[in-house]
């Protein structure tokens, strides 16, 4: 590609980026959103995606910037090696980059996620977007570096120093339209050392605070993991009350959407676990109902689905599609059926399958979207559909949600109704539905 080519090409594509960026700033969450947020300390579902969503923009305009920057020392040679009119139109481009970049940067950290709360929801990996865990701490470490504090200061001198010779190289080329603007452009950054040593302070500050919080945690959830994976183990070797042709049974009057609430008898993890029910999964259905329903995600997600694959549910082993058969292995369920509009149900079973492949959250820790446990795949699919939210209970400092609280839901509520149950009272040996179902329910932990 020749000279006049290439910086045609950056400078448009510098142009769109910084188009973008008042409208990224935009799209953000509101102050209130994130007032509401710290608050609550827990971010919705619904919050949790829209975050997502944003910072997958932010990382986009940010590497687009970057890879700008790097053409441009790539092309050049570098700050030290400038010497010609070609150079110092590169030199106006990489420049007006940097700026774009730090603008961005100083929004994200001082505007956005200027507490603990926003930093460790955007330091978590996401998977869905190609975006790897601390990303934002790895923002904050490239603000305060003491070679890039360095490097802006030389590029301001630069262009301060040799403002008329590089205003004359870039005259009638695709970078003097860059280079008007960059008076402007700098006014978005603090050059003064004063300030730099301030932000370096702030970001040893939290990298500390990260490193010390993020130990106890891993520590925390080693053995979590450790005694959870021991406890799923530890149960006697009889066979399960659900039989095949009660797995047919059950099958007929499934949809996609009901919930199964679960119980084995004699599991470890009942002692760990509050109330009778410990456990709930999701129906989601085959191939012919997510295609009536008109599914749509990524094929990478979707794959799964198909087969005799038809529930969607987190165990030990991760979150994973399904065959009936595997989450009913079990001696009690419940299946509750939410009540929502077929829509509804399409939009909230689309929005779970991006979980897939996840982790299981041996830490029970509702924060984290990374990992999830078994009740937060019914949180993550149905929490804010419809403006029907599920309510979250603290215990032992964190909220969650155990497969009770989703029972009480569908008993005290009109948010879902218990349709079958089996296992216990008078379903002990007999699949039981219609109104007869209530009554066992109540019974069986109440």
């Amino acid at each position: 590609m020749d000279h006049h080519n290439f910086i045609e090409r950056q400078a448009k594509a510098l142009q769109s980026l910084n188009s973008a960026i008042p409208t990224m700033f935009k799209a953000a969450l509101t102050q209130g959103e994130l007032r509401a947020i710290i608050e609550r300390g827990l971010f919705s579902p619904s919050e949790d995606e829209q975050l997502q969503y944003w910072f997958a923009q932010f990382v986009t305009i940010r590497r687009n910037l970057w890879s700008i920057v790097e053409a441009a020392i790539d092309y050049s040679g570098g700050m030290d090696a400038l010497s010609e009119k070609h150079d110092y139109q590169v030199f106006v481009l990489g420049y007006s980059a940097v700026c774009s970049l730090i603008r961005i940067d100083r929004f994200l950290v001082t505007k956005l996620a200027n507490h603990t709360i926003i930093q460790r929801k955007l330091n978590e990996p996401f998977p869905t977007h190609r975006i790897e865990r601390k990303q934002f701490s790895d923002i904050v470490k490239a603000m305060v570096q003491p070679s890039n504090a360095i490097r802006i200061h030389q590029a301001h001198r630069i262009l301060k120093r040799k403002r008329a010779k590089i205003a004359k190289a870039v005259a009638r080329s695709a970078a003097e339209p860059i280079f008007v603007k960059l008076p402007k452009q700098e006014r978005f950054i603090d050059l003064s050392w004063r300030h730099y040593f301030k932000a370096w302070l702030a970001a040893r500050k939290l990298a500390w605070k990260r490193r010390g919080a993020s130990a106890r945690q891993k520590s925390i959830f080693t053995v979590l993991e450790y005694s959870g994976r021991l406890a799923s183990e530890l149960a006697l070797p009889r066979p399960k009350k659900v039989t095949k042709d009660l797995c047919a049974e059950i099958q007929a009057i499934l949809k996609p959407g009901d919930i199964f609430i679960t119980r084995h008898s004699r599991a470890l993890t009942n002692l760990f676990l509050p109330g009778y029910w410990p456990h709930a999964a999701l129906y989601v259905g085959y191939e012919t109902d997510r295609a009536r329903f008109e599914i749509e995600a990524p094929s990478k997600y979707l794959k799964h689905w198909s087969g005799r694959n038809c529930t969607f549910e987190a165990l030990k082993d991760g979150v994973r599609f399904r065959t009936l058969e595997e989450t009913l292995s079990v001696d009690a369920f419940v299946v509750i059926r939410p009540n929502f509009s077929e829509q509804d149900i399409a939009k909230a079973l689309a929005r779970v399958s991006k979980h897939v492949g996840k982790g299981y959250n041996f830490d029970f820790d509702f924060f984290r979207s990374d990992q999830l446990v078994c009740t937060e795949v019914i949180y993550r699919a149905f929490d804010g559909i419809n403006n029907s939210f599920i309510p979250l209970t603290e215990r032992m400092g964190r909220k969650t949600l155990s497969a009770e609280d989703l029972l009480d839901m569908s008993l005290d509520t009109n948010w879902a109704k218990p349709i079958a149950i089996f296992g216990v009272g008078n379903s002990e040996q007999t699949l039981i539905t219609g109104d007869d179902v209530l009554k066992d329910v109540w019974q069986s932990y109440r």
